[in-house]
């Protein structure tokens, strides 16, 4: 009985031999189309974090500015209030410093103005304040992308020193 037994297993074996190679291939085939999902959701996250570090690279060029217009107490409507300081130049030039994978620069744009009183002095919110609109913009990876800040600062005029630190946030 033992005998016929060890017989029934090779013969069992012999004839399954060819599935062997048929699983192996099976396997491979389906841990090929696993990895090839996961490296697209890799290179998904990849651009999604490079978006987000250029915002906030943006953010942080318009906070410094602000910063910056916060401890001057320039008089209204003065040209400085649109300069840009050197150390927020510094953090401009930074940016746009060709670095990373292919030397990659960032090419942002920054704008400065007045915001204009109006013709309502009910809109303004004191005289003694200055408006100023802040405009970061670059080239990303859906084109041409841009983040405005608006901030109303007191001006030598006012005999108060320091932002309202008014924000007004448009992502485009």
């Amino acid at each position: 009985m033992i005998r016929k037994y060890r017989r029934g297993i090779g013969c069992i074996l012999k004839n399954q031999r060819g599935w062997a190679y048929i699983d192996v291939i099976v396997a491979i085939t389906i841990l090929s189309i696993a990895l090839t999902a996961l490296a697209g959701t890799l290179i998904m996250l990849t651009k999604t974090r490079s978006a987000s570090d250029h915002r906030t690279m943006a953010i942080r060029i318009i906070q410094s500015q602000f910063n910056d217009l916060q401890r001057k107490n320039h008089p209204k409507n003065d040209t400085r209030w649109t300069e840009i300081s050197t150390e927020v130049q510094n953090i401009i030039d930074s940016a746009n410093a060709p670095s990373g994978p292919g030397n990659v620069s960032l090419n942002f744009l920054v704008s400065v103005t007045r915001i204009p009183d109006g013709d309502d002095p009910s809109q303004i919110p004191s005289p003694g304040l200055q408006g100023v609109r802040m405009t970061v913009s670059w080239n990303g990876n859906n084109g041409q992308e841009q983040i405005a800040m608006s901030d109303y600062f007191f001006t030598s005029e006012a005999n108060f020193s320091g932002g309202l630190n008014y924000v007004s946030i448009k992502v485009q």
